[in-house]
């Protein structure tokens, strides 16, 4: 039986960074186990992928190393392969609280019960820095048809956070691979056109800022 969310998790030397097995072990460690994990390595040069092969014991976990193809191509590469009924992304350097999956489920589950045109479920951020203390917050009230919303602001702020209908891919498309660092951007605007968007309104993802954070550095990606 196919996973009820496959999670894909895209890296880039994430080992040299020194977050990327946080980052695994908070997706391995959610209250809500029904997934898959795949970890797409998009051409590292470093000992990612001795970092990654230590998890492969657990079965969830999938590891696909391919030359670099950047950040969007990455991801397109994961919900490829992927099979689950609802798609997460984390990048390397983010986290997870225990209950993110469980509650954005939930949140689908009861808020969204008998709404339709639902696409994404996103979480508010909390801001920590390359120590893991959290030095703020972020998130976003708006919700339902919020395209014009999106169009002055990406009010959905870290890929990290959201949790989308597979049915939305084949919809709207994959990442477009020419966009750089606006490529998640343009999918939430295109997807936005179409769907509606919705807030769990809780802090459940931790976005690091660093200065060599995979958003930071997208174009080497």
């Amino acid at each position: 039986m196919n996973p009820q969310v496959s999670v894909i998790l895209t890296t880039y030397n994430g080992a040299s960074r020194g977050y990327l097995g946080a980052a695994i072990e908070s997706v391995l460690n959610q209250s809500f186990q029904d997934f898959e994990l795949l970890i797409i390595d998009d051409g590292s040069s470093d000992d990612t992928a001795d970092e990654c092969k230590q998890y492969l014991k657990n079965g969830k976990v999938r590891y696909i190393f391919q030359d670099n193809k950047g950040l969007a191509g990455a991801r397109n590469t994961g919900i490829e392969l992927s099979s689950g009924e609802y798609i997460c992304f984390l990048d390397d350097d983010d986290a997870w609280k225990p209950e993110k999956l469980q509650r954005q489920l939930e949140f689908s589950q009861n808020r969204l019960s008998g709404v339709d045109n639902w696409g994404l479920i996103f979480t508010w951020l909390e801001l920590i820095d390359e120590s893991a203390n959290v030095v703020s917050y972020r998130g976003h009230h708006q919700e339902g048809w919020i395209f014009r919303d999106l169009l002055f602001e990406n009010t959905i702020d870290a890929p990290s956070s959201v949790l989308i209908k597979r049915e939305v891919f084949n919809r709207v498309g994959l990442f477009d691979e020419e966009f750089g660092r606006c490529a998640d951007w343009d999918m939430w605007l295109r997807l936005s056109r179409e769907y509606r968007i919705f807030p769990t309104k809780e802090y459940l993802v931790q976005y690091r800022e660093h200065a060599q954070s995979m958003s930071a550095n997208v174009e080497e990606f």
